[in-house]
């Protein structure tokens, strides 16, 4: 299953997200090389393979090099409230990895702003843009954690599922 884009929204991808489609692809077709008569799962493969084409098909490749350095925009990198993320198409998005999609309510919001803005959110809650970049900074790796069975209460609706916690140190910036 290929991540959500909305009819009519282009398929905008970095570089990197277009060479990363490209590579997915190439692994699909040596594996589905290596099912032989199993058409099941050949099935399976080609039909994985229809919707990366088409995606792949589809994919504006952004020139980074023509955005205004100072402004918020599709493949910055962007620091706020000591965060850092970067906007990236919608197959190259991995929240974990601090790779957020252009589509997103965050990157919408983001999007236009120069460091020093201050975006207001629901509630109380403020985004203070710091630094804009098009060139690679560390990213905010997102850690998921479960909670021990000892810290959680017995509260009516909570299902004691995961709970997504920030951490604060920096990580590599790891383009595909």
């Amino acid at each position: 299953m290929r991540a959500y884009l909305p009819e009519g929204v282009p398929n905008f991808v970095t570089k990197e997200g277009l060479e990363a489609l490209k590579a997915e692809l190439k692994s699909l077709e040596d594996e589905r090389s290596k099912v032989g008569d199993n058409y099941i799962m050949g099935n399976f493969i080609e039909a994985k393979m229809k919707l990366l084409i088409g995606r792949i098909n589809s994919a504006v490749e952004v020139d980074l090099s023509k955005a205004n350095k100072d402004t918020v925009s599709f493949g910055a990198w962007v620091r706020f409230n000591g965060r850092v993320v970067r906007i990236v198409g919608v197959d190259e998005a991995d929240v974990d990895k601090g790779l957020i999609s252009f589509i997103s309510p965050l990157a919408k919001s983001l999007m236009g702003k120069k460091a020093g803005d201050v975006i207001g959110l629901k509630g109380s809650e403020k985004i203070t843009v710091e630094k804009v970049s098009f060139e690679p900074m560390p990213l905010t790796q997102v850690v998921r954690e479960k909670p021990s069975f000892s810290s959680l209460r017995a509260e009516p609706g909570n299902p004691a599922s995961e709970i997504a916690t920030i951490k604060e140190e920096p990580m590599q910036a790891e383009l595909p």
